[in-house]
Parts: structure tokens; C-alpha cells; sequence
């Protein structure tokens, strides 16, 4: 029996819990917006916004630091998830920035279970409306935390196989 299958076995007897995503957490105000004129290619702090890229750019002002730290950022207008454990400054308008409500609810769980709706982009239009009626299963905090470690693992080794694949096709060509 894997771990995880002990903690769920021993937390989660009776099955897991369901809420909707609203209910679990919070948007939180930036402490204030970067516009794209602004952006540096290269600079202090890493500025986030709702596009593709991860980091879009960086500033070397910190007056608009979002320093606080683990975040799941939402582009409301593209569907895109992004999870951040470092202090950023948000770029433009369009980006929810959520906390969970509780310390008993890991964001980083919170990240996982958004990307895994699949909420697909509707256009410019605004999803968050979408992902904060979504339900989600929301076991106990340890589980949440072994299924974290679990899906960090797998992302890690992911990512090292596409390097590698890249690597190996660059080397062919």
C-alpha cells in the first residue's frame, strides 16, 4: 500500500469531502499594477501576468512588490494557472490572485486541483466566474500534502524528459 493510499485509508475512511472553489478561497487585492510599457527585460523582481509566458518581464521598483508569498494566480481573461512562491508584481489588469481561506487547505493543492478542471479559454472573456463554482474534492491537509509531493515529482521528472528530448533532437539536427 502506498502512503498515500494509508492516509487516505486512515484520514478519509468515509470518502472526501467536496466544496466549490469559492467557498475554499480568497481573492486578494494587488498592492498595485505594472503596464506591459513598463516592463524590463531584465530586473530585480519578476513581474506575472495573465499571459503564457510564466514571467513576462521585470521591475526594478519595488513599489508595487506583492511580497507575500504562495499564490495561485489566475489570468481571468486566458484560463491561465499559475502557481508562485517568490514575491512578484502583477502586470496589467486581468489576473485573480487567491490565498486560501485556511491553513488546513494547501494552495499549492488548490493549484494542482485548478489545473486539473481543464476549464477551457472562452475568448476574452472572464473565467474565474467558471473556476470559483467548480467543485473540488478537499481531503484532510495531509493527504492534500501527499498528493503536493506526488504531483511535484511527477511535474520535476516531466519537465527534466523534455529537456532531455530537446537536447537529444538538437543533437540529431
Amino acid at each position: 500500500m502506498s502512503r498515500l493510499e494509508e492516509l487516505i485509508a486512515e484520514h478519509c475512511p468515509d470518502g472526501v469531502e467536496y466544496k466549490k472553489l469559492g467557498d475554499v478561497v480568497k481573492v486578494i487585492p494587488p498592492n498595485g499594477k505594472m503596464l506591459k510599457k513598463d516592463y524590463l527585460a531584465e530586473g530585480i523582481y519578476p513581474i506575472i501576468d495573465q499571459g503564457q509566458n510564466f514571467i513576462s518581464g521585470y521591475s526594478n521598483s519595488k513599489d508595487k512588490l506583492n511580497d507575500d508569498c504562495d499564490y495561485v494566480l489566475l489570468g481571468d481573461h486566458t484560463a491561465h494557472v499559475k502557481y508562485i512562491d517568490f514575491p512578484f508584481i502583477q502586470g496589467a489588469d486581468g489576473i485573480k490572485i487567491i490565498k486560501s481561506k485556511s491553513d488546513e487547505i494547501s494552495i499549492k493543492y488548490i493549484y494542482y486541483s485548478m489545473k486539473a478542471l481543464n476549464i477551457q479559454s472562452t475568448g476574452y472573456h472572464r473565467h474565474w466566474r467558471l473556476f470559483k463554482e467548480s467543485i473540488i474534492p478537499l481531503p484532510p491537509i495531509d493527504v492534500q500534502n501527499e498528493i503536493v509531493r506526488i504531483l511535484d515529482t511527477f511535474t520535476e521528472l516531466t519537465q527534466e524528459l523534455t529537456q532531455e528530448r530537446e537536447l537529444r533532437e538538437k543533437q540529431y539536427n
